[in-house]
């Protein structure tokens, strides 16, 4: 069950807190920003400790004040050469924070388990791991090396980052990771203990929406597209229009869901939908979808691929390690290489002509969302490994 789920300390109580002598229950703090897929992952993992009678948690929010950012945040100039140092400053910031509330109204002793997402924000864990019994996990879907490896960053102005990054990972209990390529790099750049890492992929509610019918429309009505990611250049959005008008637009619109996209009504059966809602994404737009694209250049284990194969609609993305974890290649949809816009439109193209092959893509893309990402086995996993720290009296991998 959830004593609290809050914003910061909003409204923290001393009633709020799990007692702070250990008992049956197991008494978790959980701790995340809520940028970019964070707040997915953190709202599952309240959903799934309200529904476990064993557990305790006090769920927060981590959010900058707005006036803190005039220390923590980009310098545009700076930034454009990775030069600026933002990531570090942001993180110093919460472990001067997390330093206070744990020295304050949150104390240690009340927490059997404190998870907190992303490695920025858990540069306390080295200041206080060793004079607590509390285990401390870290929960992360990238590392600095990757970052470098995958993303192609620029490696100079990352070496506080990486530094701050291992000793965070050498002082954790757990190193939670939300897909299987990030699981390595703790590992094999690092040096850590492989008994430490757990892997608690980003997972998805399955949707009680029926499947969609995907065979041949009849009616002369187009088939239906659709792209979905806020960051327009990393995810290549350019290039799936560029394909879209070039070779797609007299058989099928493009549905462009985009906050980042430069809107350009003179492109030919383009539909523009900048932000929508998650709820409306999920309920009203992409169940009306046929095939799903994403040929991002560089990615994680994206949200989008996930909710798109869970609505039932086959994909055609690049074949990125994060990305090959959802989509079982000409299983559950197609893995190109990453900028091969021959072999993106050709991929498109068999989806396009084949409504046989659709329907079945489809059909497994959701049974493989039910079975390997839903929130029950994901989160089981995870608080398998806790339960056995707790298990294990000063155990410490």
């Amino acid at each position: 069950m959830n004593n609290i789920v809050t914003t910061n300390l909003t409204g923290l109580e001393k009633r709020h807190l799990p007692p702070a002598q250990k008992g049956e229950k197991l008494r978790v703090l959980s701790l995340s920003p809520i940028g970019f897929g964070f707040k997915n992952y953190f709202d599952n993992l309240v959903k799934y400790t309200e529904a476990r009678d064993d557990i305790e948690a006090v769920h927060i929010r981590l959010v900058q004040p707005k006036w803190t950012k005039l220390f923590t945040g980009a310098v545009p100039g700076l930034r454009r050469k990775k030069l600026d140092q933002h990531a570090y400053r942001y993180g110093q910031y919460w472990r001067w924070v997390l330093n206070k509330w744990f020295n304050g109204p949150l104390p240690l002793k009340h927490f059997d388990v404190v998870h907190i997402i992303t490695a920025e924000c858990s540069r306390i864990i080295p200041d206080i791991s060793k004079k607590t019994d509390t285990v401390f996990a870290v929960n992360i879907d990238l590392t600095v090396p990757l970052r470098v490896r995958e993303f192609g960053e620029w490696p100079l102005p990352l070496v506080i980052d990486k530094k701050s990054e291992n000793r965070v990972f050498n002082a954790a209990d757990l190193i939670v990771c939300r897909n299987e390529f990030c699981a390595q790099s703790p590992v094999s750049d690092y040096g850590v203990s492989p008994e430490k890492i757990v892997i608690a992929r980003n997972s998805i509610e399955f949707p009680s929406a029926p499947l969609k019918n995907k065979s041949k429309k009849n009616d002369g009505s187009l088939l239906k597209l659709a792209f979905v990611g806020n960051s327009w250049k990393r995810k290549r959005g350019d290039m799936a229009l560029k394909v879209h008008q070039k070779f797609f637009s007299d058989v099928a619109e493009l549905h462009i869901f985009s906050s980042e996209a430069l809107v350009d009504h003179t492109k030919r059966n383009v539909v523009w939908h900048r932000h929508v809602p998650r709820v409306d994404l999920l309920e009203k737009w992409l169940p009306e979808m046929d095939i799903f694209v994403l040929p991002s250049r560089n990615e994680g284990l994206a949200w989008a691929l996930l909710e798109a194969a869970s609505l039932g609609l086959p994909i055609v993305t690049t074949n990125l390690p994060g990305s090959a974890e959802v989509v079982s290649h000409e299983k559950s949809g197609l893995l190109v290489p990453v900028g091969d816009e021959d072999k993106f439109r050709s991929a498109i193209q068999r989806l396009i002509d084949d409504s046989d092959l659709r329907c079945s893509m489809g059909r497994e893309a959701q049974q493989k969302i039910r079975n390997k990402f839903n929130i029950e086995t994901q989160f089981g996993f995870l608080f398998e490994r806790i339960e056995k720290l707790r298990r294990d009296s000063g155990y410490r991998p």
